[in-house]
């Protein structure tokens, strides 16, 4: 990696166990390390895997006494279906009708994400990460039967031990189509989603001067440096996950699953 003197810009990003350090020259501060993105895109996508990262092992259940194992589950449609606006209604019913079967409540109590992977055949495939579904006996014969209560939509699946993935929100976000902020769909229609009231990513940031000067701080500008400082330092302890640079930024991507806060 590049020495980082000549940068004099640093962001900080926390998703849950993901941390991302980003250090850029001047004031640019476009968070990607690859120039041939599309930059809509890409903040789009990294919005999703951040806000899954975040929310992947961060609710509590009060009744077991511990935290909820999430699901990462796949939903498919038996037919070919290739129109967002009835793919969209079966797919929120069955959310609806989760939270009533399975939680016994018809509040929108279910935190969870969602993408939807476009086949070559232009068929719809629901990826969802479901954060905070409680144990179930036989999970899967349940599933299937609210999937297809009302309509006949087809097979479900779902993975939980996903331990040995490290970054669980760049691994969802893998499905989404390339198209996925493409300008054909209906007003208000997504090829992703998030349920409501889920856990936000922790940002933390400090921008010097142009030059990298920084003898005229006021003494909360100067302990504000001096705390991005003290957490950059204690995580660049540890190996990272992923690092990149170019001429304008260094990325670096650390799993610190405890004991980083930004106290």
């Amino acid at each position: 990696m590049p020495k980082t003197a000549f940068l004099n810009n640093y962001k900080v990003i926390r998703s849950g166990s993901i941390v991302e350090i980003y250090r850029f020259r001047g004031r640019n501060m476009m968070t990607t390390t690859d120039p041939d993105s599309d930059y809509s895109s890409f903040r789009a996508r990294e919005a999703l895997r951040r806000t899954i990262s975040a929310n992947w092992g961060q609710w509590y259940d009060e009744n077991a006494g511990r935290y909820f194992m999430p699901l990462f589950m796949t939903f498919t449609f038996q037919e070919n279906m290739q129109d967002i606006i009835e793919a969209n209604s079966r797919f929120h019913d069955f959310i609806r009708r989760l939270n009533h079967e399975l939680l016994y409540t018809r509040k929108a109590v279910l935190k969870y994400s969602w993408v939807i992977e476009v086949q070559e055949r232009g068929a719809f495939h629901y990826h969802i990460v479901v954060y905070n579904l409680p144990f179930i006996e036989k999970l899967i014969e349940r599933l299937y039967a609210i999937w297809n209560e009302v309509e006949k939509n087809g097979s479900v699946n779902f993975r939980s031990k996903m331990k040995d993935v490290r970054n669980v929100g760049a691994y969802v976000t893998k499905y989404m189509s390339k198209d996925f902020t493409r300008s054909d769909l209906p007003k208000g229609f997504h090829l992703y989603n998030n349920a409501n009231h889920l856990r936000k990513p922790e940002v933390l940031k400090y921008i010097f001067n142009d030059d990298g000067a920084f003898s005229d701080m006021s003494s909360e500008v100067r302990s504000e440096r001096e705390r991005v400082w003290a957490y950059i330092e204690k995580v660049e302890r540890e190996r990272p996950l992923f690092e990149r640079a170019t001429d304008l930024v260094v990325y670096q991507q650390y799993f610190l699953p405890s004991g980083f806060s930004f106290d």
